[in-house]
């Protein structure tokens, strides 16, 4: 990285470029261009954010930055380098990724006793009802019968008072027997006393979050979607891009002040000044802008 800071420097200092002009039309850091030209590449990032300040930084020279990252990318890193923090931030990923799998054990196992106690209180009790007094109806039905034949005509029986033949008050108005149009006619009112069904148990929603990235000036950006592969792009002024996680994700901007950052449709505000590079934790960090 040396003889590439090297030769950015002594041809900026040729042309009589200073590094507020760059910074200025390029939205890169003067430490960043400086840790550029010293080769410093612990102060700048990943191999993504050395090429991308590489290319902006020929651009002002009007080079071809091409031409110059083949003549020096053996200098650049090859492999994505993790830092702590990174590390940190996959390990508890893959706990929340433990603790959702579990909760949805909980859930699947709470459904089940759910059912089954329903079908132990209510179910079970209605069928058991339902059979005996059918079985009763049937018995009455039979005595009744034995009954018609034994008794003289001269002789009236006792009015026997069962659930058939009780008063009429116990009947709502209009529902006499024989009036089927007054049944039929009956409201809501009328049947009131049914038990309602019980309600369906409502899904439980996936949880889920959604990042959408507003480019005001040409700016790089990195994404670290849950535990997945880091995802650096250079975003055009004018263009939108989206990403959706499970979980939450990790954020590099490398010009704060060119762009606006949207986390599940809310804006974060107040990410830094122009050319500031600003890493932050979704959704962990969204109250502090």
């Amino acid at each position: 990285m040396k003889d590439l800071g090297e030769f950015l420097k002594t041809e900026r200092l040729r042309q009589g470029i200073q590094l507020a002009t760059i910074t200025e039309q390029t939205c890169v850091s003067r430490s960043m261009l400086i840790a550029l030209e010293e080769g410093d590449t612990s102060k700048i990032g990943t191999p993504l954010l050395v090429r991308s300040f590489t290319r902006a930084y020929c651009r002002i020279l009007r080079i071809d930055p091409t031409t110059v990252l083949e003549k020096y990318t053996g200098e650049i890193p090859r492999h994505e380098r993790l830092d702590d923090g990174i590390k940190r931030f996959r390990e508890q990923s893959l706990a929340a990724r433990e603790r959702g799998r579990l909760r949805l054990i909980m859930a699947v196992v709470t459904l089940i006793a759910i059912v089954a106690v329903y079908a132990t209180a209510v179910w079970l009790p209605k069928r058991d009802a339902a059979s005996t007094r059918g079985s009763s109806e049937s018995a009455n039905n039979d005595q009744g019968g034995i009954a018609d034949t034994i008794v003289p005509d001269d002789v009236v029986p006792p009015r026997i008072q069962d659930d058939r033949t009780r008063p009429q008050a116990s009947v709502p108005a209009g529902m006499e027997p024989g009036n089927p149009d007054a049944a039929a006619g009956a409201g809501p009112e009328a049947l009131a006393g049914k038990p309602d069904k019980p309600a369906a148990v409502a899904d439980v929603p996936q949880p889920g979050h959604r990042l959408r990235i507003e480019a005001l000036q040409e700016s790089w950006v990195e994404v670290r979607l849950d535990d997945k592969k880091v995802q650096g792009v250079l975003i055009a002024a004018g263009q939108n891009r989206e990403w959706n996680v499970s979980q939450g994700l990790r954020l590099m901007l490398g010009n704060a002040a060119g762009v606006k950052v949207f986390w599940d449709g809310k804006r974060l505000k107040h990410l830094g000044k122009a050319g500031q590079a600003v890493r932050m934790r979704l959704p962990e960090d969204v109250s502090r802008y």
